[in-house]
């Protein structure tokens, strides 16, 4: 449900889907030319279409409830925000990304300096691809709070998801620097949390796609050694250990990762 288990409404996106979309990019490195993209349909030539406009990366909130002129006590405005911080994560989990934007703003608004709530409204831009939005947030909580091992984390895979957005366009090179910057945002979150497996995992991702492969495998490894339970970890190591050329170690993995998803 989350993307971590350090920080209260923070979501974990499926890293399964993660890493074969993210084969499938690393492929696209050796020859993407004159590749088509897929999933569009064919225009007709005699009858002009118009674009479908793209959703706005920033919900239209409602505006906060009018207040009394009177200041409000600031332990009255923290446990509010505390409230709404609740109610974003809940929404947050059910997928209503905007109304949890637009909640968690209200949050913000009675409490700007609590990290967990730009953590939170990082996550529900994220899950909406607006990646520019979600890495302000994610800042903003690393200036509020510098040993959060959880907005590192995040921020990273921000960063990640926005370089596979940007390889789509066949801009590798800058595919390649955001990669780079993922790795080290997943650095620091593991520096700050030595056991955050999540963490070792990601950064395996980001590795493999920037083909440091062996680096990859060691970040798996370490993964797995933190949580042996880990069958995302386990199945990534396998597509690692097939681009070294190690094919008995990867259908091992495939075979514990297997063992793993179906308990008997």
């Amino acid at each position: 449900m989350s993307r971590n288990s350090h920080a209260p409404g923070v979501r974990q996106s499926s890293l399964m889907s993660l890493h074969l979309m993210g084969l499938l990019i690393a492929c696209a490195f050796a020859a993407t030319a004159g590749a088509q993209p897929k999933g569009g349909r064919p225009t007709s030539t005699s009858t002009p279409r118009t674009a479908t406009p793209r959703p706005s990366p920033t919900p239209r909130c409602p505006p906060p409830a009018a207040r009394k002129a009177t200041r409000v006590p600031e332990a009255v405005a923290k446990a509010e925000a505390e409230s709404l911080k609740v109610r974003a994560g809940e929404l947050n989990d059910k997928g209503e990304y905007d109304a949890a934007i637009c909640v968690v703003t209200d949050a913000i608004r009675l409490n700007a300096q609590d990290a967990s709530a730009y953590l939170i409204r990082g996550d529900a831009y994220s899950e909406k691809h607006s990646y520019d939005y979600a890495l302000k947030d994610y800042t903003e909580a690393i200036r509020l709070d510098p040993a959060s091992a959880p907005a590192y984390n995040n921020r990273g895979l921000a960063r990640f998801n926005n370089g596979r957005r940007i390889h789509a366009r066949r801009r590798y090179g800058e595919a390649l620097k955001e990669y780079r910057e993922a790795i080290k945002d997943y650095t620091e979150a593991i520096r700050l949390d030595p056991n955050y497996s999540r963490a070792y995992n990601n950064r395996g991702i980001a590795r493999f796609n920037s083909g440091q492969y062996s680096l990859a495998v060691s970040d798996y490894t370490e993964a797995i050694k933190l949580n042996p339970q880990y069958v995302n970890a386990y199945f990534n190591r396998a597509e690692a250990y097939l681009k070294l050329g190690m094919r008995d170690p990867a259908l091992a993995d495939r075979r514990k990762a297997r063992e793993l998803s179906n308990p008997k």
